[in-house]
């Protein structure tokens, strides 16, 4: 039975030696990092009082809003820097120097310019291409893929293909996509 008691107390000694030391470690990594925490904290300090005369100073902003057709709209403005942190999150800071920020918008739909005069047809070499105006304009938007001609001639009737090389005229996104899809199928591999 002594054997017992002995080892009884070895064994909370050895766990009691242990919570000191652990809460001697504890201190000093709590002293160390209250040290480093301060020194940040005055380091913050100073950023924040930089960032507040940088608000105060007037900056060149280019917001690019990105269209599904390919089309990209910029709107230019002056600002004080503190108006930035009022944008949407759905604008994307792209590019930043000390006299221009650009941020970068994506929108999930035609451009009005697309919407307002966009037709679809082909360009020279049978490339379907979104145009800006009838293709007889020339005027192109954005350019998609070389369709089989041959292949559109034998299976299309000929005002299909017709509609086609003179422009269909795209109105919306769904227009849009559902020409992509029906010549995607004439895409040349």
């Amino acid at each position: 039975m002594k054997k017992y008691k002995r080892k009884s107390w070895i064994t909370l000694g050895a766990l009691f030696a242990g919570i000191i030391g652990i809460f001697l470690l504890g201190t000093l990594l709590l002293d160390d990092t209250m040290i480093n925490f301060k020194g940040k904290n005055a380091a913050e300090k100073e950023n924040i009082q930089a960032v507040e005369a940088l608000g105060k100073q007037p900056i060149e902003v280019v917001y690019q809003i990105r269209y599904v057709c390919g089309v990209t709209d910029e709107i230019r403005e002056t600002v004080l820097m503190d108006k930035l942190s009022q944008l949407d999150k759905e604008w994307e800071l792209i590019r930043a120097t000390d006299k221009e920020m650009v941020y970068l918008k994506q929108v999930d739909d035609l451009a009005p310019a697309c919407k307002e005069n966009g037709y679809m047809g082909l360009s020279e070499g049978g490339v379907l291409t979104l145009f800006l105006g009838p293709p007889a304009d020339k005027k192109v938007i954005q350019t998609f893929y070389p369709l089989d001609t041959e292949r559109l001639e034998s299976s299309l009737p000929s005002e299909e293909l017709k509609l086609l090389q003179s422009g269909i005229r795209v109105r919306n996104l769904a227009e849009y996509n559902s020409i992509l899809s029906t010549y995607g199928a004439f895409a040349k591999s």
